[in-house]
């Protein structure tokens, strides 16, 4: 996702109240529910469309009936017409972002509404983007230019030293002990070489650590996108957000067995 700083920037630009725009961004990434605007849309991808210099078009659909009717509505209609506002720029800046993780430029992206909630507000924050879709790309392309320096700084580690600095992340928050194993930790990066992902995670869920384990992933995933690390999942991550990874358990014992590289 972009900064909440290029987040902030572009809701100033479009007129919404700061404070509203900070109880919005926080929300949308929460880490119960970051980005649940996924449930929402559906992404059709045609194919490389040669008129168009083999360029993929991406289509958007927001579901706005599902969404009204979802606690996650409610709670963003309690800020008012900013809130709504603030959500759907938000959703649009994540996704035009994802689009650019391994490009400098997206590819063709369309943004689409069904249903009679919002349209309205809806269409006004798309016109918004696209008359300033130059600026928002050239705003993420300096950002990841930045990340990219700080990666290559933390880089000065071994790469093995510093995958496994990530992989750690993993396990933080995971007191107590397993009998006769030691530390939660230690213990499942063991069995998870041992034994593979499957016997792991059904472990996590025994001893209470699933949830915690699924936050951790969330708040650290930025670090994934790095191919020179971790480029066994690049194929995953060009097409899959980090939601739709926790969200698919099946998607996810594949994306744990190549980042753990075991079984």
């Amino acid at each position: 996702m972009p900064s909440w700083k290029i987040h902030r920037k572009y809701g100033e630009l479009l007129g919404i109240n700061r404070e509203i725009q900070k109880l919005v961004d926080e929300y949308i990434d929460s880490k119960d529910h970051h980005d649940f605007y996924d449930f929402f849309t559906e992404k059709i991808q045609t194919p490389k469309l040669r008129f168009l210099n083999d360029k993929r078009v991406v289509l958007y659909y927001f579901d706005s009936s599902s969404f009204v009717r979802s606690e996650f509505g409610k709670r963003i209609e309690m800020f008012g017409e900013d809130g709504i506002k603030c959500f759907f720029l938000h959703m649009f800046l994540d996704i035009i972002e994802r689009r650019m993780r391994y490009k400098d430029s997206p590819d063709l992206i369309g943004f689409d509404i069904y249903g009679s909630g919002y349209r309205t507000i809806f269409e006004e924050v798309k016109k918004f983007v696209e008359e300033n879709y130059h600026w928002i790309i050239e705003d993420i392309k300096k950002e990841k230019f930045r990340k990219r320096n700080k990666l290559k700084i933390e880089h000065g580690m071994l790469k093995g030293r510093y995958k496994s600095a990530v992989l750690s992340t993993l396990f933080r928050g995971m007191v107590g002990v397993v009998y006769s194993y030691g530390p939660k930790p230690a213990y499942y990066r063991r069995i998870i070489k041992e034994s593979g992902v499957d016997y792991f995670i059904r472990e996590l869920k025994s001893h209470g650590d699933y949830s915690i384990f699924v936050s951790n992933l969330l708040r650290n995933f930025e670090r994934f996108y790095d191919e020179d690390v971790f480029p066994e999942i690049s194929e995953i991550l060009k097409k899959y957000s980090a939601n739709e990874i926790v969200e698919n358990e099946s998607l996810l014992r594949e994306f744990l067995k190549r980042i753990f590289k075991t079984h």
